[in-house]
């Protein structure tokens, strides 16, 4: 029988393979509305991509995935521990560094910026 820590984990795994599944939709729609891959200026079609970001849609990620990774901090404190070093502690693990990348890829949508998966997404549409 599972421990509630690891129900919480448990829990915690798929709310975060949510997160992630709506990055992912979010991108994926960036990329169907990108422009041609004909247009000669590449700084133009990814700032072109980026101008279609939902930036409160990402906004709105950014805070659950912020959340979220407080949650998974507070579900591996131990007793008499301080949050910061369940923190440390829960970024070091798979799940904690997969929902840095997703609060980063937000962070970054949020800004305008483009994520690392639209960078590569983009670099490969120019090579074929």
């Amino acid at each position: 029988m599972p421990t509630e820590a690891e129900r919480k984990y448990e829990a915690l795994e798929a709310r975060m393979k949510e997160l992630k599944a709506e990055m992912i939709a979010l991108t994926g729609e960036v990329h169907r509305d990108r422009t041609p891959s004909t247009e000669p200026d590449t700084t133009n079609r990814l700032e072109t991509t980026l101008s279609r970001v939902d930036k409160r849609g990402a906004l709105a990620l950014k805070a659950r995935a912020e959340d979220q990774i407080d949650e998974l901090a507070r579900s591996v404190q131990e007793p008499g521990e301080t949050f910061a070093k369940a923190y440390t502690r829960a970024m070091e693990t798979d799940l904690g560094r997969s929902m840095l990348k997703t609060l980063d890829d937000a962070t970054r949508l949020a800004q305008g910026h483009p994520t690392e998966t639209m960078v590569a997404e983009h670099r490969k549409s120019l090579q074929g």
